[in-house]
């Protein structure tokens, strides 16, 4: 029993010397400071001002940082932070603010990474993980600068990776400016080099690289706009590289009531300039289709806003100056009997009695059933059938109005200008008429040409009578 209490008064003891000891150690630093000894060389020295991060100034006394803390946000470089962490300069030698940096030779290294892992519902708010604002009102400033030095690198890389729903944006750049520019790309390469200020790339079925949208209800607004200031350059290059499938270089859509799917405009006052030039390189293909899907006009000319020709949707074609052709008659496209390869420029043509609507060479002299001239270069081409019939191929341009070179034969005397011309009894040819009582009906037109003897070619004014 007395054992045991002397045990129990032992450890008080012990205990009690244990909390002195701590207390005095405690208390010692300042009581020394204040009686004006040396302080314990552990001990924490300086002074420091209000909201600033202290800094350790030598390796036992703080000092003030250049982080400025308020609230929940802390500046560098500012006393008025903006941000959770707000970091300015205002140096003009190209040192940055934050500079983020990855060493990593290999993998997936970021050097500025940054996450937004909120949903913004409300309307007029945006989430970002990096957002990069030029609140500059001169000057080339730059919300966001992306600089590659690697030959197959990539400046700004911007991803969006949600596969479902839509309107996700990799990339976007916003201008609320008068001038100012959402996205802007710069190609500075050399000639012989060529090189991207803006690529875009679908990988998808159904993809777009680039697209452009002017949501503005108001106003004279632009999707996409591309400029040239070279002298033999190009605004913009829409290429459809694919050699397979139904692919577009150009796609344009206007949803507008009154909207302009595409609008090329040549705004030099001076100089042979070009609103829109297509080129085709292909021996079956097309420079220019237009396909109007509703019925509607195919295609309206004007000159300074007023019409001037157009071509409604069935294909008829109004012009208000008129028209001009390159050929010299009116001919109309008619089947032939037998194989067309027999019939060639400048037979004298017949009306077969054997068929429906039909011609054939004449046989017979003085044939009532001449019916024209098969004309080397019509002017205009009249058809029955749409100008995609199959049966158009079997047939050839009968000239029944104009001049046009026919064959002819002199075995009826000499032609002269101005005699009137009859079938002959070569097959094709034409023959001077001057048998009158035979000419009533069978006169094909008059020679414009001269041809003294055998046969050969002149030109007639075709005028059946």
């Amino acid at each position: 029993m007395n054992s045991r209490l002397r045990t129990r008064r032992a450890v008080k003891t012990t205990l009690f010397t244990i909390a002195t000891s701590v207390l005095t150690l405690g208390l010692w630093p300042a009581a020394a400071q204040e009686s004006g000894k040396a302080a314990n060389p552990d001990t924490v020295t300086g002074s420091g001002t209000k909201n600033y991060i202290p800094i350790w100034s030598t390796a036992a006394k703080l000092g003030d940082s250049g982080l400025y803390q308020t609230g929940g946000e802390v500046g560098l470089g500012t006393l008025t932070p903006k941000g959770v962490l707000d970091v300015e300069t205002a140096n003009t030698a190209g040192t940055p603010a934050i500079r983020g940096e990855s060493s990593a030779t290999s993998g997936t290294a970021y050097g500025i990474l940054g996450l937004v892992n909120t949903d913004p519902t409300a309307a007029g708010t945006l989430g970002a993980g990096v957002a990069g604002t030029s609140n500059g009102t001169s000057g080339n400033t730059a919300g966001v600068l992306g600089t590659d030095y690697n030959p197959s690198g990539v400046g700004v890389f911007g991803q969006a990776l949600a596969t479902t729903s839509s309107g996700q944006r990799g990339v976007q750049g916003t201008a609320y400016g008068p001038g100012g520019v959402g996205v802007r790309g710069d190609a500075t390469g050399n000639s012989t080099n060529l090189s991207y200020g803006l690529e875009g790339v679908g990988n998808g079925p159904i993809d777009i690289g680039v697209a452009a949208f002017a949501l503005s209800a108001t106003g004279q607004t632009v999707g996409l706009a591309a400029y040239d200031y070279s002298t033999s350059g190009t605004g913009a290059i829409l290429e459809s590289t694919a050699t397979t499938g139904a692919t577009t270089g150009v796609a344009a859509y206007s949803f507008s009531s009154a909207g302009v799917a595409g609008l090329f405009d040549a705004g030099a006052a001076s100089g042979s300039t070009t609103g829109i030039l297509v080129l085709n390189n292909s021996a079956t293909g097309t420079a220019g289709s237009f396909n109007s899907v509703a019925g509607g006009n195919i295609l309206v000319g004007q000159n300074n806003g007023a019409n001037k020709f157009r071509v409604d949707g069935t294909g008829r074609g109004y012009f208000d100056g008129g028209v001009q052709a390159s050929g010299a008659d009116f001919a109309e496209s008619v089947a032939v009997r037998g194989d067309r390869v027999r019939y060639e420029p400048g037979d004298l043509l017949a009306i077969d009695p054997t068929g429906s609507r039909r011609l054939d060479l004449s046989q017979d002299a003085y044939s009532t059933r001449v019916a024209g001239i098969y004309s080397t270069k019509p002017g205009i081409l009249a058809s029955t059938g749409a100008m995609d019939d199959a049966r158009l191929a079997g047939e050839v341009p009968l000239a029944v109005v104009g001049i046009v070179p026919c064959k002819a034969t002199a075995e009826n005397g000499a032609i002269g200008v101005g005699d009137l011309l009859v079938a002959s009894s070569r097959a094709g040819y034409a023959m001077k008429g001057t048998d009158r009582g035979r000419m009533l009906g069978a006169v094909v037109g008059k020679a414009m040409e001269p041809l003294a003897d055998g046969s050969g070619v002149v030109l007639v004014l075709v005028t059946l009578q």
